[in-house]
């Protein structure tokens, strides 16, 4: 009896016992309830307009049609309707999408934690980001063509309303991403429009373009179904067979896309929490990688070595010396890989091609019309004075009544004249030592603008012609009755102007033609140094007019609407504190990655979805995005997934930069 009572009483005291250890965890889960009760975390469903950015908007492609204004410019075709296949409606519906970020800033999120304004370290990129939003603000009201800069431009569709979007879902994920749960949420969507787009680039691959079936044809012929014999309209791809492009305007930019995503697919594929995620993530960066290869984008190519050269620097510390020589050895066979894939490709043969090796010496730099004379500027330094004969300008059909050698005289600057000897075919050729050897020759042609009359010769309309002949540059000049023009070839007369060029002298050819835009564009960066011209205005202000570069090679036709440089089109459409704010943001990034990589109490890759894993994903990606934005545009559809991704990264970061501080606290 005696020892049931003690057995009793101990039973009764070891309930008491785990009765109050009991009470002591209901009560620290009542603290803990209290805690998130006061520090709230935005729930998922928040960062949905996030995931739509990631997954759907890269997808939309339907037909626009509409009229560009740019038929009011000479220097563009006298018909301005056009069809937007990729960029409108990505465009339309982020806005759509920035909208409702706008509203969950402004409704939902100032009942949850604003901590992060509290913090320091968080001032700078939030004030940089706020600069990057302000100053494209000011340039959109400061534009002439406002419309444009507020709702986007033919080419771009990238307007002050989708900058604006990118700073709010930069704010939204940077500022309130407070746990791994919703940072996996955000990879998942990654992972889901990596794997849409990686599919439809792997089928392109094969042979399968999705723009050939009916599905597509009836999505995207949604606005104009109505105004076109629908049976009989196709839609064909103007890219050669088994080109990767996805549903990305221009193989290029699956190069840009594949930067930027494949960091994250290739992160899970190593260190996802589930083995069906893995291998998900595994098939999705195959895809992805197919694509960039077929896409034969070698920018994007180079881009992802160069992202992936980053990524071994940040981990070498990380790693045993087994790790790090298996890592630099992958590394290594990379980028022989990659020098390879350009010598075979041609790629350097085309990056520094130059006229010298393609259509001869381009011997004429500029021009520029007068009354009755034309100023010829040579690439030497010299000009010539191309004069014609006013008596012999008064006869409408002068080309036909008056051979060339009654209709001009060649002078050099100094006013002396410049010999040239007429061939049986009625050219007039310089022969005079020292010059090159210019053509001259005029002709008549119907003008089917007018109504062809005998009051009006039939149409007839008399031309000078010169022509650079070792360069196959040919200009075409018509007299008005009150001055000599230029015939461009839209057939509209136009002024002929001194342009404004730095650089690329002779090799317009530089990577793809990229010298000739950027050479034309370099001034334009001069004058745009606090505020830009406005977004999606960089077509009006780059001199679409310069028909002496368009007379040779390659130009003729072409509107050139942005500068095929990210930083550059930046520069001018919103100006340079822009693009600082931009690249500001990046460095600050990577600077603060070097920390947690290289500096004391540093933390280690963990299996599984950590912060720390993020981080070093994000700056892949973001390396590779900067990289690639030398030779490739800003693209809705693409730029808005890096300012996403890049507040995702700060946000992990910052959760590491807490861990860290905790280490070394406990140390």
């Amino acid at each position: 009896m005696a020892c049931d009572n003690i057995i009793r009483r101990n039973t009764m005291k070891q309930k008491n016992v785990k009765y109050n250890n009991k009470s002591k965890m209901m009560n620290n889960a009542v603290q803990e309830e209290v805690v998130v009760n006061t520090v709230k975390s935005l729930p998922r469903w928040v960062f949905i307009p996030i995931a739509v950015i990631l997954v759907v908007i890269p997808l939309i492609t339907i037909i626009h049609h509409f009229d560009c204004g740019l038929e009011n410019y000479e220097w563009f075709s006298l018909d301005g309707s056009i069809d937007d296949f990729f960029l409108y409606y990505k465009s339309f519906f982020l806005r759509i999408v920035g909208a409702l970020i706008l509203v969950i800033l402004a409704l939902v999120v100032p009942f949850y934690d604003h901590s992060f304004l509290k913090e320091k370290r968080n001032i700078s990129p939030v004030v940089a980001m706020g600069i990057f939003g302000l100053i494209t603000l000011v340039s959109s009201f400061l534009s002439e063509h406002m419309s444009d800069a507020f709702l986007g431009g033919v080419e771009e569709f990238e307007g002050c309303f989708i900058l604006l979007t990118y700073v709010g879902s930069f704010y939204l994920a940077f500022g309130y991403i407070k746990t791994i749960k919703v940072i996996k949420f955000i990879l998942d969507a990654v992972m889901i429009g990596g794997f849409l787009i990686g599919l439809l680039g792997f089928l392109q691959t094969l042979g399968f373009d999705w723009m050939s079936t009916d599905l597509a044809k009836y999505l995207v012929t949604a606005e104009i179904r109505d105004q076109i014999d629908y049976d009989s309209f196709q839609i064909g791809s103007i890219f050669t067979d088994n080109t990767a492009y996805a549903t990305l305007y221009n193989p290029n930019y699956m190069g840009s896309y594949v930067t930027v995503v494949l960091p994250y697919t290739a992160y899970l594929t190593i260190f996802g929490d589930k083995l069906y995620r893995k291998i998900f993530a595994l098939i999705t960066s195959v895809m992805l990688i197919i694509s960039l290869y077929s896409s034969h984008s070698l920018t994007g190519m180079l881009s992802v070595v160069f992202a992936v050269a980053v990524l071994v620097v940040l981990i070498i510390p990380l790693l045993k010396k087994k790790g790090r020589v298996i890592t630099l050895s992958i590394v290594g066979v990379l980028i022989a890989g990659a020098m390879v894939v350009m010598v075979s490709s041609g790629f350097m043969d085309k990056l520094f091609a130059s006229p010298e090796q393609s259509k001869g010496v381009q011997s004429i730099d500029n021009m520029k019309n007068h009354k009755d004379h034309i100023d010829v500027f040579l690439m030497d330094g010299r000009k010539m004075v191309v004069n014609l004969n006013k008596d012999a300008l008064t006869d409408p059909l002068w080309a036909l009544n008056s051979s060339v050698d009654k209709l001009i005289t060649l002078t050099d600057d100094k006013g002396e004249n410049i010999s040239y000897e007429v061939d049986g075919n009625g050219h007039a050729k310089i022969n005079q030592d020292g010059y090159p050897g210019f053509e001259f020759y005029t002709d008549v042609v119907t003008d089917v603008m007018v109504e062809q009359t005998e009051e009006n010769n039939y149409g007839y309309v008399s031309l000078l012609y010169i022509l650079d002949p070792e360069a196959e540059g040919t200009f075409r000049f018509k007299y008005t009755g009150e001055k000599i023009m230029h015939l461009n070839d839209f057939d509209r007369t136009d002024n002929i102007y001194y342009i404004d060029k730095w650089g690329f002298r002779n090799n317009d050819d530089f990577a793809s033609g990229r010298g000739y835009i950027w050479a034309r564009t370099f001034p334009l960066l001069v004058r745009c140094m606090l505020t830009g011209y406005g977004p999606d205005n960089f077509v009006y202000y780059y001199p679409n007019f310069d028909y002496v570069g368009k007379g040779y090679g390659a130009y003729k036709n072409m509107t050139t609407s942005k500068p095929h440089n990210m930083y550059m089109q930046i520069w001018v459409q919103d100006g340079f504190l822009v693009v600082a704010a931009m690249v500001f943001l990046y460095v600050l990034f990577m600077i603060r990655v070097f920390r947690l990589c290289y500096g004391k109490n540093r933390l280690k890759l963990e299996k599984g979805t950590t912060p720390f894993g993020v981080v070093l994903a994000t700056a892949t990606a973001a390396s590779g995005f900067m990289f690639v934005g030398i030779a490739n545009d800003s693209l809705v559809g693409i730029t808005s997934i890096y300012w996403c991704m890049l507040g995702v990264g700060y946000a992990a970061e910052s959760m590491c930069h807490k861990q860290q501080k905790e280490l070394i606290e406990n140390a």
